[in-house]
């Protein structure tokens, strides 16, 4: 038997537990309340009008992946004017310095020129330079940072 202070600890705990579960479904239930149909905008529809406007999303959707694969798709560029369009920003380089060398789809060029706007002429081939003595190379491409060109590597 229990005594009478564990009859009233049992019979607390059993309120306690019920207040606790009763609190908790009413709090839940308490958001449901709150909304009411008109809240929801589809919440009037038929059932006919609700597969009309599936119909119409699904003739939307296929509408926009036959456009999709209508369209003509840009070709990639070519190799040609792959190389040219690096050729140009090699040539435009604004950080470009006189005595610089550059590699272009026609072979390796010299920069010439001052910082100014670049003109074709302002480029060398190296291959113009391949037969020149190298004093007038350095006169041609003027002083650089680089080391002294060794002559015996020349071919």
């Amino acid at each position: 038997m229990l005594d009478h202070s564990e009859q009233l600890k049992f019979l607390m705990t059993g309120w306690i537990t019920a207040l606790i579960v009763a609190w908790s479904l009413i709090a839940s239930s308490v958001g449901c309340f709150g909304q009411q149909p008109e809240d929801f905008p589809d919440s009037s529809v038929t059932r006919e009008q609700w597969q009309q406007r599936v119909e119409n999303a699904r003739h939307r959707s296929e509408e926009f992946v036959a456009n999709a694969r209508a369209k003509a798709t840009i070709p990639p560029p070519s190799k040609e004017e792959e190389a040219q369009a690096a050729d140009q920003r090699a040539r435009n380089d604004p950080s470009l310095q006189h005595g610089d060398i550059i590699a272009t789809e026609r072979g390796f060029v010299v920069f010439v020129g001052r910082d100014e706007e670049h003109q074709p002429n302002d480029f060398l081939p190296t291959a113009d330079l391949r037969h020149q003595p190298l004093g007038a190379i350095r006169g041609i491409v003027g002083s650089t940072k680089q080391p002294p060109i060794d002559p015996s590597i020349s071919r």
